[in-house]
Order: C-alpha cells, then sequence, then structure tokens
C-alpha cells in the first residue's frame, strides 16, 4: 500500500444490512472521510467529494454509478458491477473520458489465505481438479441468484488465478442453487454456489501432482498446504477484509497498473456470469440433483 494517506472526501449510496457495515469501515479507514449518506435517489453532492461508494441491490449498480461518473466522482460499487458487459463497458467509457476510475468491491480478492495461494499454487505441480463451494440460507434479492450474491466471490479468485479460464457448463436447479464447471488448461474446476443451504461454507481445495492447499474461510486456520508429507496450517485473520478492500480501492485510485489489472478481472468476471447465465436460459430443464457429483471433503483436516 502507497505511504500517501491524505483522506478523500467520500459518500456512501444505501443504507441497508451491508451499506451500514460498510459506512462503519468508511468512517474508522484513514483514507476516506464520509461526508454524507444517501439512499438511491439522493440530493446535491457535498462540495470537494472525491468518491462515492455504492452499497445498493444490482438492479440500481448501473444507473447510479453512471450518475456518480457524470457528477465527477470515483466509483466503488458492490458486487457484479452490473448486469452485462455492455454497460460495463459503458461505465469504463465514461470513467476513462473523466479520466476518473470505478471499482468493483470483489472482497475476496483481498483475503490474505487468497494472497497466500497465489504464492504458493505453483509449488503444487500440475493441476489436477479444483473444487470449491459457498453455501448458505437466505440473503434473496430481487434479479440476483446465488451467482450473483455468492458464486461471483470465489469467480473472482479463480479468474484472478488463471488467465485462461474458460466456463465449460452452468447447471441450475433454482436461480439460488447453481454448479458452474469451469477448466483451466486440463484441470477442471467446480464451482458450487447456493442460497438454500442450511450449512455455510466458504472452501476451494485445488489438488495438484504435488501438494494440495485447502482454504476454508470459516475455520480458525483457513488455510492448509499439503507438501512432501506435510502439513502447513495459517491463522490468517479473515475478519478485516472490508478494511482491507478499502485501502486496496484507494491505491488503485492512485496506481493505473493496479487499476488495469482490476477492470480485467471485472470484466472477465462477468462475461463469465453473463454466459452461464445465458446457458441456463437456453436449457430446457433444470437439473435436479446437480450437487450429487460434486464431492467437496467435508474438512480439509482429514486429506492428505
Amino acid at each position: 500500500m502507497s505511504t500517501r494517506q491524505t483522506p478523500l472526501n467520500a459518500i456512501l449510496i444505501g443504507h441497508g444490512h451491508w451499506g451500514q457495515i460498510l459506512a462503519r469501515y468508511i468512517t474508522q479507514s484513514p483514507y476516506f472521510h464520509l461526508l454524507a449518506i444517501y439512499g438511491r435517489d439522493f440530493g446535491e453532492i457535498p462540495p470537494h467529494t472525491h468518491t462515492a461508494f455504492i452499497a445498493t441491490p444490482l438492479d440500481s449498480h448501473y444507473a447510479l454509478s453512471k450518475q456518480c461518473l457524470q457528477s465527477n466522482l470515483c466509483v466503488f460499487v458492490e458486487k457484479p458491477t452490473c448486469p452485462n458487459t455492455k454497460e460495463l463497458q459503458s461505465l469504463y467509457d465514461i470513467a476513462h473520458k473523466r479520466g476518473l476510475r470505478i471499482y468493483t468491491d470483489y472482497i475476496y480478492l483481498t483475503s490474505p489465505s487468497i494472497a497466500k495461494i497465489h504464492t504458493l499454487i505453483d509449488s503444487l505441480g500440475k493441476l489436477q481438479r479444483i473444487e470449491s463451494c459457498i453455501t448458505q440460507y437466505g440473503r434473496f434479492y430481487k434479479n440476483e441468484g446465488a451467482l450473483e450474491v455468492l458464486g461471483v466471490h470465489l469467480l473472482s479468485v479463480f479468474v484472478s488465478l488463471f488467465k485462461n479460464l474458460s466456463l465449460e457448463s452452468c447447471l441450475k436447479t433454482s436461480p439460488y442453487d447453481v454448479l458452474l464447471r469451469l477448466k483451466t488448461q486440463d484441470c477442471p474446476i467446480t464451482l458450487h454456489c447456493s442460497l438454500e443451504s442450511k450449512r455455510k461454507r466458504r472452501e476451494i481445495h485445488i489438488y495438484g501432482e504435488r501438494g494440495e492447499l485447502h482454504f476454508d474461510m470459516l475455520d480458525s486456520n483457513p488455510l492448509c498446504y499439503v507438501y512432501g508429507g506435510r502439513r502447513e496450517y495459517f491463522g490468517f485473520d479473515e475478519g478485516d477484509n472490508i478494511a482491507h478492500t478499502l485501502s486496496l480501492y484507494y491505491e488503485i485510485l492512485h496506481n493505473e497498473a493496479r487499476y488495469a489489472n482490476h477492470r480485467a478481472i471485472a470484466t472477465r468476471v462477468l462475461e463469465i456470469v453473463q454466459s452461464c447465465n445465458t446457458l441456463a436460459s437456453k436449457s430446457k430443464a433444470y437439473h435436479q440433483t446437480m450437487s450429487q457429483n460434486l464431492t467437496i471433503p467435508s474438512t480439509k483436516k482429514g486429506h492428505i
């Protein structure tokens, strides 16, 4: 992170559950000074405001982001940026013409465990398979399914890890239960996301020819590295990632290379989401037992 820490004046749009949490972190951040909190129909923006934080439902992201950009504000918007890539590119074009930036809050990209995976994954040798899941019960929103609410978290991780990630299939039992099959080179990746599960899970399991990596965000030791017959556990604190994402946003506002990388990730995530929804809409029948073929370990400690 840059040592530059001049706080930037900010407004927050959205005062629901997530907006209230975000407001607390913005207030505590050394990088931003929160001037005002608005609903979707916000009025006059305080003078000398630099950035807007948008914490509203997905169907409002595009219009609010566009309005803020046209008011000469940089934008921090909750994931996903907007429903489709056409709208996303429109926002990037507006931002570019005005010398502004738009940041999508893919908060898992600031996880210390995920950062460690980036440094360790090459040591696993050729990857054999990757299995992942992100599930819970609830948080139902209009026009947002499990993929938009949950799945994009892990999808952003895979996009950041693999430049050649491709979508193989997308199976839905309902909008709230989705199984993606992805591929990077010859390595298959499964991603199960559900808002209909009684069990809350946040897991990635990576199997290579020389070792394994097991990530469980809800575990006290969220990362386990299996290599050479030994296990190494990492007790990273995953409870402060909102502060990390605010720090990253501040850095991206001052770093063109970081911003370009972020744009590429956000664009590819939305491309895959859009392709998945297109595939699902063309399917004549949803698969009723899609998760039966998905074998995710119940605990990373049982595997070597």
